[in-house]
């Protein structure tokens, strides 16, 4: 990938890798986004995309590597000198830490700047991991109370204002398990946005739905980038990548092949490995 070294970049990371016991998923990830950017992140099933994104979110601890988001920087140095202390040299320890047990850091430092990166950057999961028994407002209103302390007013008056933003308004007070998936996936982002980040990570956000739905998905992704919010996607879909991407990047095997604007990437791939995906979802 292209080295950016200017001012405007607001996350970069340097030789990430990541593994699980003997399993290699990241493998050395230098990556680079600018402020306000839409970029889509391609690739085969098991090629690391998701441990890449939740590595960004400190939802997966790096084995090696460095991320900087912003004024934030997080080295996999510091989480291997300060978890456990001297415990750390155990076998159990070292096997619990490889396990991603955030629970073990001990380091006030490190909680500090997990915290920072997660107030920083929303994460929209996959399954989108609404509280069914919540209504929509009270899953928006979490992590404004939970995470920055608002009163039950002020989150509620935020929660409000934010599924206006989505479209989500009307449905406030209804139970989040009795709404459509199109409307939950609206929830979970108007919940991802409560606590302002700087950056929104989207997970295969179109997988389960339909053309209609992807429409609207696009519809909030543009609003966002004028906005000036910085979003990352990991799709299997070159049409989302295409329509809204400024960059696609095409990730195998735990590593970042290329990147490339959409109609550069799509239309005129330079690695070998590229052109195959590429050829091979074109021709389904």
């Amino acid at each position: 990938m292209t080295n950016y070294n200017g001012s405007d970049i607001i996350l970069r990371t340097e030789g990430l890798k990541k593994s699980f016991g003997n399993d290699s998923v990241l493998n050395g990830i230098d990556f680079a986004v600018r402020k306000g950017e839409i970029i889509s992140i391609i690739g085969r099933s098991g090629c690391g995309k998701t441990t890449f994104l939740r590595c960004l979110n400190c939802l997966t601890i790096m084995n090696q590597g460095k991320i900087i988001i912003g004024d934030i920087e997080l080295s996999s140095s510091e989480f291997i000198g300060q978890i456990l202390g001297d415990d750390f040299k155990s076998k159990n320890s070292r096997e619990n830490y490889l396990k991603d047990s955030l629970q073990y850091i001990t380091s006030e430092t490190i909680q500090s700047k997990v915290h920072e990166i997660r107030q920083s950057v929303g994460f929209l999961f996959q399954d989108l991991n609404l509280f069914p028994h919540l209504s929509v407002i009270e899953n928006v209103m979490l992590p404004l109370e939970k995470v920055l302390h608002y009163t039950r007013i002020n989150a509620r008056d935020t929660s409000q204002a934010l599924l206006k933003k989505v479209g989500m308004e009307r449905f406030a007070d209804r139970n989040s398990g009795k709404i459509s998936g199109g409307q939950a996936q609206r929830v979970a982002i108007a919940r991802a946005l409560a606590v302002n980040p700087d950056i929104m990570l989207y997970d295969e956000p179109t997988s389960a739905l339909d053309p209609e739905l992807v429409l609207e998905f696009i519809e909030i992704v543009r609003q966002l980038k004028n906005e000036g919010m910085t979003q990352i996607i990991v799709t299997h879909s070159l049409g989302l990548a295409r329509n809204v991407s400024e960059r696609v990047a095409f990730m195998d095997k735990g590593e970042i092949i290329e990147t490339a604007s959409p109609a550069e990437l799509f239309d005129s791939p330079k690695d070998e490995r590229t052109k195959d995906y590429i050829g091979k979802l074109l021709l389904n």
